[in-house]
Formats: structure tokens, sequence, C-alpha cells
């Protein structure tokens, strides 16, 4: 009786393990695809401040 009880002890530790691996490995995966589309998604903001901005000063600078 003992023996079984340290064997699902063991089977319940290596399933919370495993679990514990796959949320790590998800949460790395998540952090690396955010860090590569960081230049992507910088570049396309700057492109629409710039565009709403050259709309609205029909692409002129501010002269005084």
């Amino acid at each position: 009786m003992k023996m079984l009880r340290k064997l699902q002890t063991k089977q319940l530790q290596s399933k919370k393990a495993a679990a514990l691996i796959e949320y790590a490995v998800f949460i790395l995966v998540i952090v690396l695809a955010v860090i590569a589309v960081q230049d992507y998604l910088r570049r396309a903001i700057s492109g629409k401040w710039k565009a709403s901005a050259d709309a609205f000063g029909y692409g002129r600078q501010y002269q005084p």
C-alpha cells in the first residue's frame, strides 16, 4: 500500500512539473514574439503618427 501511494505521489509531482514547464515555455514564446514584433509596431505607429501630422498641416512645416 505504501508503495502504491509513493508511486501515485511521484506521478502527481511529475504531472505538476510537466505543467509548470509547459506554462514556462508558453510564456517564453509569448515574450519572444513581443520582442520580435516590437520594431515593426514602433515603425507602424510612427508612420501613422507622421501621416496624421502631415494631413493636419498639409505636409508643410511651421514657418513663423
